[in-house]
């Protein structure tokens, strides 16, 4: 029995592997333009969703990173206005034991209670220290101060909590209350620093030494209020800092897993690609060779 070959047999098979040999060698060119391994998910589906998820990872831990440090540039401001405080504080306590002395007169207690008078409004200054046009100490209330002038507080009990790793959020502010007290309407010397400031400048220009005598055990207490809030302050900044180089490490660490799964050896890159196009030259000439010559070829 004779079995027919069909004219297009030979060539069919032929003309695919030219067109392999072609697709192989513009893979292993593009591998050497790009010095990516896989540069679409089917180069590699395995190491490309490895690396996509990686990528993930990645992002995920640079997010962290700009919140630590928005958290880590406020924590840094409320810490400098909560020094300035307590020195403001420590002022002013020592305007009360001067004060305090009977040989005052009229002039001098007139005198430093107007420098009470001008440390309570720095102390406003430092209660309005903002951020990015926010301030600091007002919660999450909107505007642009914490207290107005007569020293009310325009603010909330809002908290500012920012995520800076996975399960782990910090809060990067204060309120006003926690610092400078809550205001008493009906008792202005037990009520926030600045009724109280009021209230003892007063009691100064009065020559009230009861009321002085009390204003220094208020004061100390005040202080101490402040510096409260700054070592819970400064415990957050601490952390902030830690997890900062934890995320500059895991970021460092993610970075390293992606090139490996992603980036070529260009050496091995450049030989791979010169020996795929010597494949594909060998493959044209061995087709030149076994394809039928043309009509043109009859015709010389």
């Amino acid at each position: 029995m004779i079995s027919r070959v069909a004219t297009q047999s030979g060539p069919r098979p032929m003309l695919l592997g030219i067109q392999n040999a072609h697709r192989d060698l513009m893979r292993a060119q593009e591998q050497v333009t790009t010095g990516k391994r896989i540069n679409r998910v089917s180069d590699d589906p395995s190491d490309a969703v490895s690396a996509l998820n990686q990528r993930a990872a990645l992002r995920r831990s640079e997010q962290h990173s700009r919140n630590a440090d928005e958290a880590g540039a406020w924590l840094q401001a409320s810490d400098a206005a909560l020094a300035d405080v307590n020195d403001r504080l420590v002022n002013v306590r020592t305007l009360l034991v001067q004060a305090n002395s009977g040989s005052n007169d009229a002039t001098s207690r007139a005198a430093i209670a107007n420098q009470i008078r001008a440390l309570r409004e720095s102390l406003l200054q430092s209660a309005n220290t903002g951020r990015d046009g926010r301030p600091l100490f007002a919660g999450n209330a909107g505007g642009t101060q914490a207290y107005d002038s007569s020293g009310a507080y325009l603010g909330d009990a809002g908290t500012v909590v920012l995520p800076v790793s996975s399960g782990v959020s910090v809060q990067a502010n204060r309120t006003g209350p926690e610092i400078f007290g809550t205001n008493n309407p009906s008792d202005p010397l037990n009520g926030d620093v600045f009724q109280m400031l009021d209230a003892l400048a007063t009691a100064v220009d009065n020559g009230d030494t009861a009321t002085i005598g009390a204003g220094i055990g208020l004061v100390d207490a005040a202080t101490k209020r402040v510096a409260t809030v700054q070592v819970k302050v400064g415990s957050a900044a601490a952390q902030i800092e830690d997890l900062a180089n934890s995320l500059q490490d895991e970021q460092v660490a993610l970075k390293s897993g992606i090139s490996k799964k992603e980036n070529a050896d260009f050496a091995e890159s450049v030989i791979e690609f010169k020996t795929r196009e010597a494949a594909y030259q060998a493959s044209l000439q061995a087709a030149a060779k076994v394809l039928q010559p043309s009509l043109m070829d009859f015709l010389r």
